[in-house]
């Protein structure tokens, strides 16, 4: 089995010792324990001498791509992987443990590690917002005919009591709550929402923040209507979680409004994503204002919908 190396260490140094043309890393078909103890010759050569090796042989099986770290190996398949993994964890008798006989980041793992960060981002930030991040560490987008929506508990603190484990079961039960409502965000039906945050027992969520997702609505107004089904699926979900408690009833009040809107993100470290406006604080007033157990929507929305 052949292993695709790349060192970033000594390149002046090999350069000098073995030419800017030499090649010392020959074809071969070498046992797989020859392989490693290669392998930590090759980490002291120079990369660009590497590179230069895996281009002229066509019959190694190497991945060129720019290193991650300077232990990193990037192998065609998984079977590969596990075998090398078989082999390279064992303890080495015969020499002291450096980064190259006890550890490995492989293209496998790094591949795991960024679809993690990926999952934990994009519960962050929308989906829509994070390419641009990436490449500018700044937004800020204006957004027409955006619809939002408050949904407030408006007796969950007569449910809460610190003098009990200090809060945290109430906390627990609204933290289950919260995790409903986030399940329906899932349906396909509802793919024009998007969560924006929790305010204490409030939840907030606005639809119509991503333009692609907008073109592909067959009407217009479609993320507006998504929203208010949302709303009404919202009160099904208290109804539903209310059937699990004892002796108390959660009771919801929620508000409706649409309008122009700006998104951005606040900060450089925990970065923080929200929208502001006019029409935001109007759907605010609309909760604060709106009667426990029903929906309370602007005129602009009425006359909308």
């Amino acid at each position: 089995m052949e292993l695709g190396i790349f060192s970033k260490k000594t390149r002046k140094a090999n350069s000098r010792e073995t030419g800017e043309g030499s090649c010392r890393l020959e074809p071969s078909s070498m046992p797989l324990n020859e392989s490693l103890t290669r392998f930590h010759q090759l980490r002291k050569e120079s990369d660009i001498q590497l590179i230069k090796c895996i281009q002229k042989d066509t019959n190694h099986r190497h991945i060129v791509a720019s290193p991650l770290s300077p232990a990193t190996l990037f192998f065609v398949d998984k079977e590969l992987e596990r075998q090398y993994r078989q082999q390279a964890h064992k303890p080495r008798q015969d020499a002291p443990l450096t980064l190259a006989s006890t550890h490995f980041n492989t293209y496998f793992d790094i591949l795991t590690m960024k679809n993690q960060a990926d999952w934990l981002l994009h519960n962050i930030i929308p989906r829509h917002v994070v390419d641009s991040i990436k490449t500018t560490a700044k937004y800020s987008e204006n957004h027409r005919d955006v619809a939002i929506m408050f949904a407030s508990i408006v007796n969950f603190n007569e449910l809460y009591d610190e003098d009990y484990l200090g809060g945290k079961e109430y906390l627990r039960v609204l933290n289950e709550l919260v995790a409903d409502l986030d399940e329906l965000l899932s349906r396909p039906e509802f793919k024009n929402i998007e969560k924006i945050k929790t305010i204490g027992s409030t939840y907030m969520a606005a639809s119509g923040l991503d333009a692609k997702v907008r073109l592909n609505n067959t009407d217009a107004h479609q993320h507006i209507f998504e929203l208010v089904e949302f709303a009404l699926a919202t009160q099904k979900v208290i109804d539903d979680f209310n059937q699990d408690l004892i002796e108390f009833n959660l009771i919801v009040r929620i508000g409706l409004n649409f309008g122009d809107v700006t998104a951005g993100i606040i900060g450089t470290t925990k970065l923080y994503y929200d929208i502001w406006g006019d029409a935001v604080n109007i759907a605010s007033r609309m909760d604060s204002t709106g009667v426990p157990g029903r929906i309370q929507n602007s005129y602009k929305l009425e006359f909308k919908i």
